[in-house]
């Protein structure tokens, strides 16, 4: 999850100069540029997102603007900046979840899986009773559980991350980067409990991923289709994939999941 609003504006030049217009007409106004930085974003430019998300920063400190500059500091590979970032908005907005939540993703990053796991519980705890119907949030809880030793913990969050995106998916409220973590949820699943995911359906998805892959995807929805391939030892799709995400966002190639893979 990246904490982003996407922004769809098939005309990127009339939308970058839209909100560059917006920001020169009035230099106190922080939103222009916090637009414009996502629009960066989605345009594959992180060096620009990173740069406009610190001018707006500098016109007003706020939770969102440190979230998503959070983000485009580990799209780019600056874990520690990104860090700050998060603390910030945890200091700024002790009782949201979205301090904690990312604070989660930094020290997976890190390998510090076991204040990751704290971290991303705490996060959702925080948010509708303990049960938030965000799939990221409990497929990074899986993710940290399981590099944690906790494979039954980590397979019951990966579960609840599919009973979402399944009923997300019904109601015609999901998009490509979901369809992609759909697939690896499940490869995952399968991957510790085999029982849990036939071979029907898993041959099925795998289906569905190539198709994916061969439209084109989002940098994290890259992300999502390298893990899954990993997860169906598909090795050399999963390599492929992760190179699409690392020329957006070099920083996920860092991530924990790929340490063989970069490897070889």
């Amino acid at each position: 999850r990246t904490g982003l609003v996407r922004i769809v504006d098939t005309d990127l030049k009339r939308a970058r100069s839209a909100a560059g217009a917006a920001a020169a007409a009035d230099p106190d106004f922080w939103k222009p540029l916090f637009t414009r930085a996502i629009i960066e974003y989605f345009a594959n430019d992180i060096e620009a997102a990173v740069e406009a998300s610190r001018e707006a920063l500098a016109r007003d400190e706020n939770t969102s603007i440190l979230t998503n500059l959070g983000t485009f500091e580990l799209c780019a590979g600056n874990i520690e900046q990104a860090r700050e970032r998060y603390l910030r908005v945890r200091e700024l907005a002790p009782q949201a979840h979205s301090g904690d939540e990312f604070l989660g993703l930094v020290h997976y990053y890190l390998g510090e899986y076991e204040i990751s796991r704290q971290l991303r519980q705490r996060a959702i705890e925080a948010l509708a009773d303990g049960s938030p119907e965000i799939h990221q949030m409990w497929s990074g809880l899986a993710e940290s559980r399981w590099r944690s030793g906790d494979t039954t913990g980590a397979v019951q969050a990966w579960l609840q991350a599919i009973e979402i995106v399944e009923r997300d998916r019904l109601r015609g409220t999901s998009g490509q980067d979901d369809a992609a973590a759909r697939v690896h949820y499940y490869a995952a699943v399968r991957k510790l409990s085999p029982r849990a995911v036939s071979d029907e359906v898993i041959e099925k998805l795998r289906v569905e991923l190539d198709a994916l892959t061969e439209a084109g995807l989002s940098a994290s929805a890259w992300v999502s289709a390298a893990k899954a391939y990993l997860n169906l030892d598909q090795s050399i799709r999963a390599k492929t994939a992760l190179a699409n995400a690392a020329e957006t966002c070099p920083g996920y190639a860092r991530l924990p999941d790929f340490a063989d893979l970069t490897k070889q």
